[in-house]
């Protein structure tokens, strides 16, 4: 993950920790919220956004290049819900939207390819050109198989 994420033009510190606080997880998100505790009760409560991603990356020694993100990107595969596939995409994507330039097409290929096979081909006969419009036909898609499922169950009782 890097952690030296630009926010467009925000300057505010207190917004970049809020931002990187809603995107930790686990042992990292715990740091987190120790750190600040600890700087809460110090002289100094004031939180550094610089200071805080020094100090996160000396923690974990943390230096992720942007290949491994983008293999961690391209090998990943909905196994869950939908929403859950989405939403861990475009977290790549932003990470990756940093590093490398990366065409609207190719996230658009990478993304239909890591859907549910069902879904994944009702998606590609959309031919999606942004990965706005893939999310909102693989969301069609999704919608439709899970009416189907429900309409084979009930016809069975």
């Amino acid at each position: 993950m890097r952690l030296d994420f630009q926010l467009g033009d925000v300057t505010d510190d207190k917004v970049k920790l809020s931002f990187l606080a809603c995107n930790l997880e686990g042992r990292a998100l715990s740091w987190l919220l120790d750190y600040a505790k600890k700087a809460r009760t110090s002289q100094n409560s004031k939180l550094d956004y610089d200071r805080v991603i020094a100090d996160f990356r000396s923690y974990f020694r943390i230096f992720l290049n942007s290949f491994h993100v983008y293999e961690e990107r391209v090998s990943l595969r909905q196994t869950g819900s939908l929403t859950a596939y989405s939403e861990k995409f475009k977290k790549w994507k932003f990470i990756l939207d940093e590093d490398m330039e990366i065409s609207e097409m190719a996230s658009v290929h990478q993304y239909v390819v890591g859907l549910k096979p069902k879904i994944k081909k009702l998606v590609r006969e959309q031919e999606p050109k942004t990965l706005s419009e893939a999310i909102i036909h693989a969301r069609a898609a999704s919608a439709l198989e899970t009416g189907d499922r429900t309409t084979k169950s009930s016809k069975k009782r």
